[in-house]
């Protein structure tokens, strides 16, 4: 089985740069790991031909579920910087870096890719957010709250990840 791992955002963007920095804790684990700036479209030239993909990335929204304890069933609060939440593809209406306001957004972009590669896309896709604060500064650095939920992101990466090689 062919996992990927997909860490996107800006590295000089504050807070938008967190699915690159838990990206680059999880090369080494026995799975392609890419860190990417781009959105939309374009990331259907990564995920093509793999089984299975993770999506790490910065979010901005309100009323989630977080799988993580102590974040769970947040419905219509608005949800904390540094909250970290598994999400499915059809729940990001616009992550903030895996869409763009000049291409699809995420979801579009893998009906597209469904359609255009029907036997090439995924056949499970799994996002990781990590909602975030600041992403208009110019900072190589993150807010203290999205700098302390790397390492919950990173294990719940790891358990994905685990999960998705057990036998079901």
């Amino acid at each position: 089985m062919r996992i990927l791992i997909l860490g996107i955002g800006n590295p000089i963007l504050t807070d938008d740069a967190v699915g690159i920095l838990v990206a680059r804790q999880l090369h080494g684990i026995g799975i392609d790991v890419e860190e990417l700036a781009v959105g939309g479209l374009s990331l259907l030239d990564y995920m093509v031909g793999y089984d299975k993909v993770i999506v790490v990335d910065a979010v901005k929204r309100t009323g989630a579920h977080s799988d993580l304890p102590g974040e769970e069933n947040m419905k219509g609060d608005v949800i904390p910087p540094g909250t970290v939440s598994v999400l499915h593809p059809h729940e990001i209406e616009r992550a903030l870096h895996a869409s763009c306001i000049h291409d699809v957004s995420f979801s579009e972009a893998l009906k597209v890719g469904e359609y255009l590669f029907p036997d090439g896309m995924p056949s499970e896709i799994i996002c990781v957010g990590i909602e975030v604060e600041d992403t208009e500064t110019f900072s190589e650095t993150p807010t203290d709250a999205v700098m302390a939920a790397i390492p919950r992101a990173v294990a719940l990466v790891k358990k994905i990840v685990h999960d998705f090689k057990s036998p079901r």
